[in-house]
């Protein structure tokens, strides 16, 4: 990045892309120390979600969804975790000015508006201010003044 300055909204992204990484570590880290504890949050009665299972000898096993439910909660720690490093990843491609990371934010965000739009569409109507940066973020990145220079193939040196 020599002769490459780095556009403010490029940190600002960057920082967003930061501030998400956190939540989403925050929010697991909160699942699983619920998980840990016992947390009533976690747990389904065991009468509630019953079902019968038969193996293949014929013999029947009776089956409760506590089991399911926390295998789920494990799942959305997972899933949290990986949400971060990804988003942790991307934030400092950014700010290296890679273009694998430009193109991922891109998809990411283009692919956040359709999910907005479909929540503002359900009654949702906070979904409208994720939209906008969405879009915002995403048109950016596109067409942006002075960053597709900033992101532009790198020859190697010898």
């Amino acid at each position: 990045m020599a002769n490459k300055k780095l556009p403010v909204l490029i940190y600002v992204i960057a920082i967003i892309l930061f501030i998400v990484a956190t939540y989403a570590f925050v929010s697991g880290m909160i699942i699983a120390i619920g998980i840990i504890n016992g947390d009533e949050l976690y747990q389904i009665d065991k009468t509630e979600i019953k079902s019968v299972i038969t193996d293949s000898s014929g013999e029947e096993y009776e089956t409760y969804g506590e089991n399911v439910f926390i295998s789920g909660g494990i799942f959305n720690v997972l899933a949290l975790m990986i949400v971060t490093m990804v988003f942790v990843v991307l934030g400092i491609g950014l700010l290296k000015t890679r273009r694998w990371a430009r193109i991922i934010v891109i998809i990411i965000s283009i692919l956040g508006a359709i999910v907005s739009i479909i929540g503002f569409l359900g009654g949702y109507y906070f979904h409208l201010i994720e939209l906008i940066i969405f879009v915002a973020i995403a048109t950016y990145l596109i067409i942006g003044r002075g960053v597709r220079f900033v992101f532009k193939k790198r020859k190697k040196s010898s």
